[in-house]
C-alpha cells in the first residue's frame, strides 16, 4: 500500500477529520442518548452562549373555542454556554509520512479522536450530580433498583419508560451486579441472549442499559449540621440561594440535595460552597426555584456519599451541543465536517513547520453540556 506522502494523504486535512469522526462517533457513551439537536445561533468560541430549542407546553381547552383562543406558536429556549474547545496533535517527519493510511490512522488519528470523545463523555456524566432525585439500590434484588426508578420518573410526571426515550447509565460495580442477577442472565428471564452473546445487558424495564467508565462518585458533604434556613427571600427562578445556621462548618458538595419545606421539588448543589460565618453564600442548584421561598424557611440537606452511582434519563433531560469552528488563518489547510443527522462536529489543520522540518497535524473540537430537565432523570446511590 502506498505510504501517506505518495498517497497525497499527508497533506489532506479532509481524510483526516473524516477518520476522526467516524471514530468520535463509535466512541461516545453518554452521547449517544441525549438531545443533541442542532442548536439555534452560532458559537466562535468558548463562553458564547447558544440556545437549544424545547418543546412548547400545551394546557387543552373545552372545544369549540374562538380562533383568537389558539395558542401562538412560541418556541421555547434553554441557553447553553460553549464551554469546551479541546484538540491535540502531532509533528508528522520524514520518518511518519512512510507508514501506510491504515497505520497511521490506528496509531494516531484514532487515540486522538478517542480523547475529544472521553471528554465530552466526562462533561456529560458530571451531569448526573446536578439531578437532585435519588433513589437507594437493592443489592439483594437487582430488579428492584428499576422499579424504584420507574416510580421516581412516573411521579415527576415525566414521558412513560420507553426504550426509545430512555436510557440508564451502570458503572463498574451496577454493571458486575445485573450480570451477576439470574434475572439478567437466563434465557427464560432475560427476554434475549445479548448478555451472553455481545457482553450488553440490552433493553431492560424499558431502559436501554449501557456501561460507562466515567460515571460519576459524589462526595459526602462536611456539613456541621444539615438542618439550615433560607438567608433572605428567593423568587421563582432563582438559580441559587443562600442558606445558614446558627453554627455551621464545613463543605456542601456538588451532588448533594436540598429539601425546602413546603416546596415538593429537590434540589442539586452545582457545585461546592464552604460555610463562612455560619452562612452559605450563593450555593448553586438545580433545577432553578420552583415557587417563592420566604426568608428563614427550614432547608434540609442530603449530604451523603455516592461511591457507586447509576443514573436513569430520558434523552431531554441532558443535552450536548458541538459547534463547527472556522477555518483557520492563512497557510494551514483547514477542513470542518459535521454530521447533520447526530450534530457531531470536528476540526483538522494541516500545517508546515519550517523550523522542526516537520508537518504539523491538529484535531479539534468545540462544545457545551447542559442539564435541560432534572425531573426526566432519577440517580442511584450505592
Amino acid at each position: 500500500m502506498a505510504n501517506l506522502l505518495t498517497s497525497g494523504l499527508a497533506y489532506n486535512p479532509y481524510f483526516y477529520v473524516q477518520e476522526a469522526l467516524t471514530v468520535l462517533y463509535k466512541r461516545l457513551g453518554m452521547a449517544f442518548y441525549v438531545k443533541r439537536d442542532l442548536a439555534e445561533g452560532k458559537a466562535s468560541g468558548t463562553g458564547d452562549t447558544i440556545q437549544v430549542r424545547r418543546p412548547q407546553a400545551f394546557t387543552t381547552a373545552a372545544m369549540p373555542i374562538a380562533e383568537a383562543s389558539f395558542a401562538d406558536v412560541s418556541p421555547h429556549y434553554d441557553n447553553l454556554v460553549i464551554s469546551e474547545w479541546r484538540g491535540q496533535g502531532f509533528k508528522l517527519t520524514d520518518k511518519e509520512t512512510t507508514l501506510t493510511p491504515d497505520v497511521f490512522v490506528r496509531d494516531h488519528i484514532t487515540p486522538v479522536a478517542a480523547s475529544i470523545a472521553d471528554k465530552i463523555d466526562q462533561d456529560l456524566s458530571s451531569l448526573a450530580l446536578e439531578v437532585p432525585w435519588i433513589v437507594e439500590d437493592d443489592a439483594t434484588t437487582p430488579t428492584n433498583d428499576f422499579a424504584a426508578m420507574r416510580k421516581t420518573l412516573f411521579d415527576n410526571k415525566a414521558p412513560l419508560v420507553n426504550p426509545i426515550e430512555y436510557a440508564y447509565m451502570t458503572d463498574g460495580v451496577l454493571q458486575e451486579r445485573y450480570e451477576k442477577s439470574t434475572t439478567f442472565v437466563q434465557a427464560n428471564t432475560a427476554g434475549d441472549q445479548s448478555l451472553q452473546r455481545d457482553g450488553q445487558l440490552g433493553v431492560k424495564f424499558g431502559f436501554r442499559i449501557f456501561p460507562n467508565q466515567n460515571a460519576p462518585t459524589a462526595a459526602a458533604g462536611t456539613l456541621s449540621t444539615t438542618t439550615l434556613l433560607t438567608n433572605g427571600a428567593f423568587t421563582k427562578g432563582a438559580t441559587s440561594v443562600n442558606l445558614d445556621a446558627a453554627t455551621l462548618t464545613g463543605i456542601i458538595r456538588r451532588g448533594n440535595v436540598l429539601t425546602i419545606t413546603g416546596d415538593t421539588q429537590k434540589y442539586a448543589v452545582k457545585a461546592d460552597v464552604t460555610a463562612s460565618g455560619n452562612a452559605l453564600a450563593s450555593v448553586t442548584i438545580s433545577p432553578p426555584l420552583a415557587a417563592d421561598v420566604a426568608d428563614g424557611v427550614t432547608v434540609t440537606v442530603d449530604q451523603t456519599a455516592s461511591t457507586s452511582t447509576g443514573i436513569a434519563f430520558h434523552r431531554d433531560a441532558f443535552a450536548l451541543v458541538m459547534q463547527p469552528l472556522s477555518p483557520a488563518g492563512p497557510g494551514i489547510l483547514t477542513a470542518t465536517v459535521q454530521d447533520p443527522i447526530t450534530g457531531l462536529t470536528l476540526r483538522s489543520r494541516v500545517w508546515g513547520s519550517g523550523g522542526l522540518g516537520a508537518t504539523i497535524w491538529a484535531l479539534d473540537a468545540l462544545w457545551g453540556t447542559k442539564t435541560l430537565n432534572p425531573n426526566l432523570a432519577v440517580r442511584l446511590r450505592i
